[in-house]
């Protein structure tokens, strides 16, 4: 009987130690696993935003696990894009890329957003880095 309430107890603190480290996921969302192949030579920072406009509110925990890419780096994460509507992918300094229908995404085997040193050079495609 105790062994049965430690171990309930336990459980218990370690489902709640999880939700702490993990974002939740944004409603009307579905998620997109991506390489962000940042080659710019300075830190960059990923967004999604609702809408085409760049200049709209970011939606909270659309880049997990982080939403910064030091200089010179590759990383795999998951973007949550609206399942509707306009969305675009901004990132300050460099600039935006529109959406593309979640039909093209899925027919993609690897996803890559490239970040080259040009503003606006790159862009978002099939493939590898």
């Amino acid at each position: 009987m105790l062994r049965s309430v430690t171990l309930g107890l336990v459980l218990s603190v370690l489902v709640a130690a999880c939700a702490l480290f993990s974002e939740p996921i944004p409603a009307g969302t579905v998620a997109v696993q991506i390489v962000v192949a940042n080659n710019s030579g300075q830190e960059r920072v990923v967004s999604v935003v609702s809408g085409t406009d760049p200049t709209g509110d970011a939606i909270p925990g659309a880049v997990q696990p982080s939403d910064a890419f030091p200089a010179n780096s590759e990383a795999n994460v998951t973007l949550y894009v609206p399942v509707s509507g306009a969305w675009a992918i901004l990132i300050p300094g460099w600039g935006t890329i529109p959406s593309i229908e979640l039909t093209s995404i899925r027919a993609c085997r690897m996803l890559v957003i490239d970040i080259e040193a040009d503003a606006g050079s790159g862009g978002l495609g099939c493939g590898t880095p």
